[in-house]
């Protein structure tokens, strides 16, 4: 408020100045007030919106680092699966080459005692022969 000067009666202030003065005076105070709790009310419409905004926040927050954990656990589980798949699937091919290896061990001893068989056939064969030309040269 700027300084007043009253100017001067027979008792001392002017009392119309005075109380003109004051009158003034009350109304821009409560002219300031009133700005003032409408600010305030303002303000704190304004702090509730950015509580609410930050509850939201912190819930998203939270879901998303949960959602995060549940993913990188579900992540772990499935690589781990993947790892034991894996390992099932080296054991099942290392367990098929080996029947193979076996079955083709089988085939070369059933090829060779074969070889050996026809050599014998062949053997006696020729000895038969060889008797009949010789008996039929008789």
């Amino acid at each position: 408020m700027n300084r007043k000067v009253f100017g001067t009666s027979l008792f001392g202030y002017k009392k119309s100045e005075v109380t003109a003065y004051i009158e003034n005076a009350s109304k821009e105070f409560s002219s300031e007030l009133e700005k003032l709790y409408s600010e305030l009310g303002m303000l704190k419409k304004e702090s509730e919106n950015l509580q609410k905004i930050k509850e939201e926040y912190e819930l998203s927050k939270d879901s998303i680092a949960r959602a995060l954990i549940r993913a990188g656990e579900q992540a772990d589980i499935i690589i781990e699966e993947a790892r034991k798949s894996a390992a099932l699937q080296r054991e099942k091919v290392a367990e098929e080459i080996e029947r193979e290896k076996e079955k083709l061990r089988l085939l070369k001893k059933n090829a060779a005692d074969l070889r050996v068989s026809i050599s014998q056939l062949i053997t006696r064969l020729d000895g038969d022969l060889e008797r009949l030309t010789n008996t039929s040269d008789d």
